[in-house]
């Protein structure tokens, strides 16, 4: 059965028509499960990594981070460093636009940082610009912009000024939450979608209930290199759901294609398919190995790291004994070793591996603390500690299965050694910073998620005069290596630096390290181009559907066999035509005259019908021609029913024509017609 797509395509004047696109299992855009659709286009006020997969989508910045990890210039042609550090110069390209065709100059960056900063911007990342001279103090509300060392000389120049040398500034330019975009357009994402102005490799089209559906921005500068014309964003949540419509054969409502159905979905032909869903990031842990088999994950590092943090401001957590106690009891290794090692990687360090573009390893201090689980040492130390046992710790994790699974054998090993009693509470990514500021928790299980490229950003969650420290830690000492850390510049300082503060927080133990994590890409064969940045972002300029043979394996093979036989055909008609082109007419002379006695006779007569018989059994290769000329002119025929249309036919389907264009216009002219469901928009 072949079903009609139908891909929704909005006009410039904010209309929306239904394009004719192809047939059921052949279409040619790619869907993408985003998880669920943001409130507006700023997203500032989360770190919701899926989220700003739209950002890298839709807009770019003066950096990005490419296929390779590297941070390299973008929308900025170049950049250039003052000697002493403190001053950059971003030369804006010339050829650069919004995807209206309006120019972009170093004013609309300028602006852009302005509103970043601006006191009313509910913006949970401004800290990270204070390096910024009189960034803080505008931010606070203490001086104005104009007194913030951010200049646009030019239109192609743009000034930043620092406080002081910042040798990760690059790094923190390069997140999504950076791309350009216009301020006033951030609150137009859900009703007047058609007005924001992209600066990236892809505009919005519709936004409707269920997703979004994105277009090529032809005025990118890089739109020649962007293969993908339109690609669907999908909001299914969860990424159980996202895995079910991944594994669904695409059709309408579920229709099987090509006989296939769910039970097949680890068979060669079904993975070959076209599905509900191309390609989505982190399927189900307990699903990974799985995917593995069948080829369709991709790994990549990330930086972020998962620990087990102890509140310090509770009194029996001051003790350092305590906290190595638990510590030794816990073991972690094999248990997450057996979980997955795909997903998630045993550690012991405070800094994830590819941290500062791969070499975070090397930070990481060589110590056994928590290694091996040592039960023995870990009574050893309980037994210097004043603590209840009749008390019940509060421990909280992030649901996930693995973190579950984690957390309960956590509990037991610490039942079992040192006969603590733990209460497990699952929590939700926006319930943390609630849990957090009441301080009603004994250990909290917590994600280190980073928004920059810099083991800077892991140490700050320790430093005292930071504002992500809600654990209760402080010593002078590791604050002393931090300041230093902000402002050295020198990359083997820096390292010094980085493993001294270290060594004193794996000495201090504040936190139990658990593991570090990666992203899962799971994608079908014929999604090409797709990559995973190391904050976790998914980048599509390059993504695109591959025709080269990973895709409807049955339908290719019958469609290849059909245009075997239609070769095979046109060289025994071309052959057969030179041949006997004379025969041929002589032959259909005697089949007009047979044709005129037959009509002349009430019966047929048997002698002749076994004589017919035979004159076309010694003529079979005419009657291959004659079978391919019968074709042509059903084709022909077919062609000239479509083209001679009476003119009153013509004129009616005109003024429809019309009628439409002017209901639409007139629809239009006050506000953007909403879609429907995305489901219904994408495919009809």
């Amino acid at each position: 059965m072949v079903l009609v797509l139908s891909l929704l395509t909005v006009c410039t004047s904010g209309c929306i028509e239904k394009k004719e696109s192809v047939a059921e299992g052949q279409r040619e855009y790619l869907i993408y499960n985003l998880g669920e659709l943001p409130e507006d286009l700023s997203m500032l006020d989360n770190n919701k990594v899926r989220e700003k997969d739209l950002l890298l989508a839709l807009f770019d910045g003066l950096v990005r981070e490419n296929e390779e990890g590297d941070i390299v210039p973008s929308l900025a042609e170049d950049y250039s460093v003052s000697p002493d550090g403190i001053e950059y110069t971003f030369n804006i390209r010339n050829d650069i636009n919004w995807s209206d065709g309006s120019k972009i100059t170093a004013k609309d960056f300028k602006e852009f940082f302005k509103w970043m900063l601006d006191k009313n911007t509910e913006n949970i990342y401004a800290d990270q610009l204070d390096c910024i001279y009189g960034a803080k103090e505008y931010r606070q509300g203490k001086n104005k912009f104009t007194d913030v060392a951010i200049s646009a000389t030019d239109e192609n120049n743009l000034t930043i000024r620092l406080n002081n040398p910042c040798a990760y500034f690059i790094n923190i330019l390069s997140n999504p939450i950076y791309n350009l975009r216009k301020p006033e357009d951030v609150n137009k994402f859900r009703d007047e979608y058609t007005d924001v102005l992209s600066s990236g490799p892809f505009k919005l089209k519709a936004v409707a209930d269920g997703g979004v559906i994105l277009e090529k921005n032809t005025n990118y500068y890089k739109s020649k290199d962007i293969k993908s014309p339109n690609i669907v964003m999908k909001t299914l949540g969860s990424s159980e759901s996202a895995l079910v419509e991944f594994e669904a054969p695409w059709g309408s409502n579920g229709t099987p294609v090509n006989g296939l159905n769910s039970e097949d979905k680890d068979s060669e032909e079904f993975i070959k398919e076209d599905s509900k869903v191309d390609f989505f990031v982190n399927p189900p842990i307990n699903e990974v190995e799985r995917l593995k088999k069948l080829k369709l994950i991709d790994t990549y590092e990330n930086l972020s790291s998962n620990n087990y943090i102890f509140n310090m401001n509770k009194e029996y957590f001051k003790d350092e004994n305590f906290r190595k106690s638990i510590i030794y009891a816990f073991c972690k290794e094999s248990l997450i070793e057996d979980l997955g090692s795909e997903v998630a990687v045993p550690t012991m360090s405070y800094i994830p591996p590819a941290t500062n573009n791969g070499i975070g390893s090397e930070y990481g201090v060589k110590n056994s603390l928590g290694k091996d689980n040592n039960k023995d040492l870990a009574k050893q130390l309980f037994s210097n500690v004043k603590y209840d046992k009749e008390k019940e710790l509060k421990v909280y994790y992030k649901e996930s299965y693995l973190n579950k699974s984690i957390a309960n054998e956590f509990k037991k090993d610490l039942k079992d050694t040192l006969d603590i009693n733990i209460k497990l509470i699952p929590y939700k990514d926006d319930e943390l910073a609630k849990i957090l500021e009441s301080g009603n928790y004994d250990i909290i299980q917590e994600e280190f998620l980073q928004s920059f490229d810099d083991a800077v950003g892991f140490l700050s969650n320790f430093s005292s005069h930071s504002s992500k420290n809600d654990y209760g830690y402080n010593d002078i000492e590791f604050d002393k290596d931090f300041s230093k850390l902000n402002y050295e510049v020198d990359p083997l300082k820096r390292k010094d630096l980085i493993v001294s503060a270290e060594q004193k927080l794996i000495q201090d133990a504040p936190m139990i390290p658990i593991y570090s994590s990666s992203n899962i890409l799971c994608r079908r064969e014929y999604v090409k181009g797709a990559y995973i940045t190391k904050l976790g972002n998914i980048n599509l300029d390059k993504v695109y559907k591959s025709n080269s043979g990973e895709q409807n394996k049955d339908s290719k093979e019958n469609i290849n066999q059909v245009k075997e036989n239609n070769n095979e055909n046109n060289k025994v008609k071309e052959n057969t035509d030179k041949k006997d082109e004379n025969q041929n007419k002589e032959q259909n002379t005697k089949n007009e005259n047979k044709n005129v006695e037959n009509q002349n006779k009430d019966k047929v007569d048997p002698t002749k019908e076994t004589k017919d018989k035979s004159t076309e059994n010694k003529d079979g290769d005419k009657d291959v021609n004659n079978d391919l000329k019968d074709k042509n002119e059903q084709d022909k025929d077919v062609i000239n029913k479509e083209e001679n249309k009476s003119p009153n036919t013509e004129k009616i389907e005109e003024k429809d024509k019309e009628d439409t264009k002017e209901k639409t216009t007139d629809s239009n002219e006050n506000k953007t017609e909403k879609p429907n469901n995305i489901d219904e928009e994408a495919s009809r």
